[in-house]
């Protein structure tokens, strides 16, 4: 009987620390959104390789509502840019706050309709 209370002890764990979340088939809260993003036919040029899966997801999300590519917000804030903003130290939270500004601009001064702005 021990090994069997180890053993439930030890699994016990293991689903407390989240290590057997794949096993559970739970997914987390940007799941179906991160599959999208993957099978996506333009997943390798609007994924952004200097940013986490996270940050590229609200990238994605912005460039839907300005009804452009990811890319495009890149090319974008690349060009308006100073050189400091530009610095590798902090270029990725730059360019994620660039575009979650200009998306916010965009929201305030153009009608995109409610749903668009429920959907940010």
């Amino acid at each position: 009987m021990p090994v069997a209370s180890k053993t439930r002890n030890m699994l016990e764990g293991l689903v407390k620390e989240g290590s057997l979340k794949w096993l559970l088939g739970k997914k987390s809260y940007f799941g179906e959104e991160f599959e999208e993003m993957e099978n996506s036919p333009s997943a390798g040029k609007n994924f952004i390789r200097e940013l986490s899966p996270v940050a590229n997801l609200v990238v994605r999300r912005c460039s839907k509502i300005l009804r452009t590519s990811s890319s495009d917000l890149l090319e974008s804030f690349n060009q308006e840019a100073s050189d400091s903003m530009k610095h590798p130290s902090r270029y990725a939270r730059n360019f994620l706050e660039y575009c979650c500004f200009k998306t916010r601009l965009g929201l305030i001064f153009e009608d995109h309709g409610s749903n668009i702005q429920e959907q940010f």
